[in-house]
Parts: structure tokens; sequence; C-alpha cells
């Protein structure tokens, strides 16, 4: 996979630019992979806080990513709503209340733990064994639909097609009182500064309207 860095995108740290990019790994995960020399920089091997500059090609190594030794997950049997399948790929309707993939605290009862149960021989050599089949994410009490992935091509497929933005995601919520500022809201979303594991509106976020 290979990303060219915009202007709007210059001086950001590598590891933290990669993180809103490559939603499906964590940035812990992100940081081995440039400390393993599986993301590169036109061609070099950087650390990970190393500042981008416009133009800058960014080579990411996914088939060959780090970890790829067998993860210790357990199967859950939950119901649940799959919308469609094929041999490539399953849209599948998250519930509200549960956590996408295995995290400290949550091993076990999962959407990812779910997937096993229900997809198990074909997601037992994912490229990343701890979220195997996963490609993007919901918050666990956001409900809606996911596509997951059923082997490597789809993944690979679905991973570019998420960061070229060709597929177009839709969300509804319910609205306690009326916005001040009107009907549309168009603000960049990031990781929290301080609570890192809450999003919040930040200058070095992702487009969001």
């Amino acid at each position: 996979m290979k990303i060219s860095v915009s202007s709007s995108d210059e001086l950001k740290r590598l590891d933290s630019f990669l993180s809103t990019r490559l939603v499906q790994f964590s940035r812990t995960n992100i940081q081995k992979m440039i400390s393993n020399g599986l993301i590169l920089v036109n061609q070099k091997k950087v650390k990970k806080n190393f500042r981008l500059s416009y133009s800058d090609q960014i080579d990411i190594d996914i088939v060959n990513k780090v970890d790829k030794k067998k993860v210790s997950l357990e199967k859950w049997d939950y119901p649940l709503d799959i919308l469609y399948q094929d041999k490539d790929f399953a849209i599948i309707s998250k519930p509200r209340g549960i956590i996408v993939h295995p995290a400290p605290g949550n091993y076990d009862k999962t959407l990812v733990n779910i997937l096993l149960h229900r997809f198990e021989k074909e997601l037992e050599n994912a490229i990343d064994p701890s979220r195997p089949g996963i490609v993007h994410r919901l918050d666990k009490n956001t409900s809606g639909l996911m596509v997951v992935s059923r082997n490597e091509r789809s993944y690979l497929h679905l991973v570019e097609q998420l960061k070229q933005r060709t597929v177009m995601r839709k969300y509804y919520a319910l609205v306690r009182g009326e916005p001040a500022s009107g009907g549309i809201v168009e603000k960049p979303i990031g990781r929290h500064p301080k609570f890192r594991t809450k999003q919040a509106v930040v200058k070095t976020g992702r487009e969001a309207i």
C-alpha cells in the first residue's frame, strides 16, 4: 500500500498520521510496523516520530505485517444479523454495547469473537490475527452496518477503498436540543489529546461532515 502526503499533512508525526489512515490497526501496532521496517518513507526506514513533508511517499507492507504469529482468541456464540455475504466479504449489523475487537479488559466478548464463531475457517489466516476480518470500526455503543473481509484479497481491496474514500458511510443519531451551528457540522475528528480512548474535534483529525 502506498500513501502520498498532502500539503495539509505536513509536519505531522508519522505514527499519528497513519493512525488516522490505517484505522484497522492500533497506534501501538503501527509503531511496531515502523520499527520493524514494514513502513518506509521515501523508501527509507524512519522512526515513529518522523515529521512528514509534502509529497513524501509512504510504503506500507501490510501482507508481511509484524506479529503474524497466531493469537489465541475464543469463539463466541452470539446472535449476529448478516445482511449479505459472499465468498469475499459479509455485511453485518453490529449490536450496540459490543466492542469491535479485543482490547485490555475485554478479550472474549467482542465482535471479533462472534465472527470467529461464524467464519472461523475463512478467518484463520487473516493478515492481522488479532483483528481477523476487521477493516473499520464502530464505537461500543454505536450500532450499525459493518463490512467484514473473508479473505486476504478482499481485505486489501476494502482497506484501499476506505483509504481512497470510494465507500460512503452515513450515520444517524438522535440529538437532544438544537445544534447552534445549524444543520451541518463540518469539523476534523481525531483522537482526543488527553483522553486517548475518546475522539474529539482536533486540527490534525480527519475530515468529517
